[in-house]
């Protein structure tokens, strides 16, 4: 496995490589086993930098509807955002969109004159408030 100049990862032809434990020599292909650790890698670092990733909007609603709402906000970086949304402070129900730097990610489902909560996050962390609204 090589880092390319433009970023991207670049997989080697398969080769054997061999590793000493204290059970031995084992040999290890760079097959699956070793793409299993270059995707495991990558989410690692996927998850550190959604920690470093800050709203530039705060988030808001447009085209509120008695059944469906659009939440709108921007990120100082390209990340696939996930709005988190539920009746009350339920956060039981989740919508997620590409990675953008401007995101709009429509609540659907919505019940008529209903109180509603929702959030964003990147990955596993929020990256804004719980905000509340209510339908018509």
């Amino acid at each position: 496995m090589r880092i390319a100049s433009d970023g991207r990862i670049v997989l080697q032809p398969a080769t054997r490589e061999r590793i000493r434990s204290s059970r031995g020599i084992f040999g290890l292909g760079t097959g699956a086993g070793r793409a299993g650790v270059v995707v495991a890698l990558l989410w690692a670092a996927s998850v550190g930098y959604a920690a470093d990733v800050q709203l530039a909007t705060r988030p808001w609603l447009q085209f509120l509807s008695r059944d469906s709402a659009a939440v709108h906000f921007e990120t100082d970086a390209a990340v696939a955002a996930v709005v988190e949304y539920g009746e009350g402070q339920r956060l039981d129900r989740r919508v997620s969109g590409p990675a953008a730097t401007w995101h709009c990610l429509v609540l659907t489902g919505l019940r008529p004159a209903t109180v509603y909560a929702y959030r964003v996050k990147i990955g596993s962390e929020p990256i804004s408030e719980t905000h509340e609204f209510d339908t018509a």
